[in-house]
């Protein structure tokens, strides 16, 4: 790089930014008219390199203002090591690209731009509906019957989803982007029974003419599915050449939907539906964690965030047959501050440049004093709301492809 009429403190501000930005085992050369010094870090260690000559080969001054080690034979060490040129205005290197031709930064935002697409393979958990058991009949009314064959449960397992992102660099400690997250799972569960062994429903108003039918089969699907739509601005508040640490804060957007289905039949057919649906908006706190290995581009991560949403509630409850269409039809609503705390760690690879990289991690997350299906339905049931308050859970993988530049 080629910097006419620098002095000699203006070469060790470049010099010193350009310390900065140079990772471990790197090469970095800096020359103007009258200056040249080439550095880097002792092999394995933290310590920087440095090697000040002026135009008639002898050690520059600036060398004795710089805290660093100064040795003669520095040249030696740095042999094994590749060489890197940077590019013009080293000075700006870190607003605005941190390291021109690929060398990952030591601390501050790599690029400019950012985009990542995630694949989720999660399953909801905590949110099972039993609808129906075969027993030993006949069915007697108030009684507990004699189970004898499977429970019927509608329990959605795990589904692929996905998130989309893109993020934008504030400064060379700070982004902001916006990701939007989706999943939709589904189960269809069926019960078979017979005249001797019949199925007793679980989700039928107890008060209803067919309550204590005895069912021949059974039918129900369950689906339980998320959105968020998120705004996030990250900062790096501690970094070396290996490792970056930030924290997120951010605005988000959340939707929950439950819904269940059911059909019962002997001559006829009995059909029960609910649903429970959560929309709502906050704030979104968090921290990310990450280590990369320099030689092998290998890293591992972590990252734990809370969401706080405040929003409404609203389930419904539904039972008609073909002779009466509608025999109970009812509905209900209560405003929350619903908590979603999440946890993903995992590992991965990012190319030499830190354009691409790829991971893999495993993913906790949890919808905190949120109304279930199953519990409004027993709430139906027995003419009890209050108490309306439980946990929806989800697991699994989530692999990303980001790139930056």
């Amino acid at each position: 790089m080629k910097i006419a009429n620098t002095s000699s403190a203006q070469a060790l501000i470049l010099l010193s930014a350009l310390f900065l930005l140079v990772p471990n085992q790197a090469v970095a050369e800096y020359s103007d008219n009258e200056t040249t010094a080439d550095f880097s870090y002792i092999s394995n260690t933290n310590i920087p390199i440095v090697q000040f000559k002026n135009a008639n080969d002898a050690p520059n001054e600036v060398a004795a203002a710089v805290d660093v080690p100064v040795d003669s034979e520095s040249e030696v060490l740095l042999v094994s090591h590749e060489r890197r040129i940077f590019p013009k205005r080293a000075i700006e290197i870190c607003d605005e690209e941190c390291a021109s031709e690929g060398v990952a930064s030591n601390g501050c935002i790599d690029r400019d731009w950012r985009v990542y697409a995630d694949f989720l393979y999660l399953r909801p958990a905590n949110v099972g509906i039993n609808y129906g058991v075969v027993v030993d009949g006949p069915i007697v009314s108030g009684e507990v019957p004699i189970q004898i064959g499977s429970i019927g449960v509608a329990s959605p397992s795990y589904e692929p989803g996905f998130r989309v992102g893109f993020s934008r660099a504030l400064s060379q400690f700070a982004d902001i982007g916006f990701s939007y997250t989706h999943l939709d799972t589904k189960i269809t569960d069926r019960l078979t029974g017979t005249p001797g062994t019949p199925i007793q429903s679980l989700v039928i108003h107890p008060s209803s003419t067919n309550a204590d039918d005895e069912w021949l089969s059974a039918m129900a699907s369950h689906s339980v599915n998320f959105k968020f739509a998120d705004i996030n601005y990250r900062h790096l508040f501690a970094s070396d050449n290996n490792y970056k640490l930030r924290y997120l804060m951010g605005v988000r957007y959340g939707r929950l939907e439950q819904r269940f289905n059911s059909t019962f039949s002997l001559t006829g057919n009995e059909s029960i539906n609910s649903g429970v649906t959560f929309d709502g908006g906050g704030f979104r706190l968090g921290i990310e964690g990450e280590r990369v290995s320099q030689r092998s581009g290998l890293l591992f991560y972590g990252q734990a965030n809370a969401s706080f949403l405040a929003g409404e509630f609203r389930a419904g409850y539904f039972q008609g047959n073909s002779s009466d269409p509608v025999i109970v039809n009812t509905s209900w609503k209560e405003a929350r501050i619903v908590t979603i705390p999440e946890i993903e760690l995992g590992i991965g690879w990012q190319n030499k440049s830190g354009r691409f990289r790829f991971t893999c991690g495993y993913m906790m997350s949890a919808w905190l004093d949120a109304v279930k299906t199953g519990d409004f339905i027993q709430a139906i049931q027995t003419n009890k709301y209050n108490g309306l308050n439980n946990k929806i859970q989800f697991d699994g993988l989530v692999m990303r492809t980001e790139y930056v530049w």
